[in-house]
């Protein structure tokens, strides 16, 4: 067995989560780390996608690989569609993204002859099916896709799949962005959400929250509504239930367990907020996924 098929006899990943965002000309997302790996195919439109300092234009029928840790900034260049599907990668070589350092899997992949993209719908459509064998169903496209990713070679990939002319470094990056969007209060907001997303496992008070970017309970309120869309306790829980969807795969903890981990002393409140986002109660998304 050839050292490739020896890494890929280790990986392992799970379906955590899919959705399709359609989102206006004007859509941008600040600087933050992702809590596990994400795929995602264009549909529509075109966007410039920061990617761990490293900057791309990304076009219809691109398919985007961002790894597990990595820092994602994104700003639509017109009206902007996309299915993300979130994964969680295993594998025996602990710490490593074996994706990123073994595979060769590139962040940006154009599907050239359309083969990936009923991938993705399908996987869309399977997760809001009742099918029985949805995971299943489920876990073969994310192999197909997986498999397609890793048959793609860099030096078959055009210049025009990566920015070339339109390529702009981080700091181009920032300079397109609206000025109300890198103004002092929206930096105070990238604080706020780095802090959430390094601590998923912490219990926030709204003081603490304030304190680290030193702004007020209702300037804060006002500044997640604007630039994510939500409140603060929505893009916690948000946060949380990723964290708990992991622990229910990758650990053998009870679910009462993990929820006051969470900081959940109400398991009946803990699984409505579960299945809010997954659907499917967190002993069902378990029995599923194991």
């Amino acid at each position: 067995m050839n050292l490739l098929q020896s890494r890929l006899s280790t990986l392992n990943f799970y379906f955590l989560y899919v959705e399709k965002y359609d989102f206006p000309s004007t859509w941008f997302f600040p600087a933050a780390t992702a809590p596990y790996t994400l795929l995602r195919y264009v549909i529509k439109g075109s966007a410039f996608f920061e990617i761990d300092g490293q900057s791309y234009t990304v076009k219809e029928n691109d398919i985007i690989f961002i790894p597990e840790k990595s820092t994602l900034k994104c700003q639509a260049i017109s009206d902007f569609s996309f299915i993300s599907v979130r994964i969680s990668t295993i594998s025996h070589d602990k710490g490593e993204n074996i994706f990123k350092d073994y595979l060769g899997v590139n962040i940006i992949n154009n599907d050239n002859g359309k083969h990936v993209k009923d991938y993705f719908y399908n996987i869309l459509k399977y997760a809001r099916s009742k099918d029985k064998a949805r995971k299943l169903r489920i876990r073969a496209m994310l192999y197909l896709i997986v498999a397609w990713l890793i048959e793609q070679d860099s030096t078959k990939i055009s210049d025009e799949n990566y920015c070339s002319d339109e390529h702009v470094s981080a700091a181009d990056f920032r300079s397109i962005i609206p000025k109300k969007i890198i103004s002092e209060s929206d930096s105070r907001i990238h604080a706020i959400m780095e802090y959430i997303l390094a601590n998923p496992l912490k219990k926030f008070s709204a003081d603490e929250l304030c304190g680290v970017a030193n702004i007020s309970q209702s300037s804060m309120r006002k500044l997640f509504k604007k630039y994510i869309g939500k409140s603060p306790c929505q893009f916690i829980n948000d946060v949380k239930m990723m964290a708990v969807a992991r622990q229910l795969i990758l650990s053998d903890k009870r679910i009462s367990e993990i929820a006051f981990d969470m900081g959940y002393s109400d398991q009946n409140y803990f699984s409505r907020c579960f299945k809010k986002v997954f659907g499917v109660s967190p002993s069902e998304y378990r029995r599923q996924e194991t």
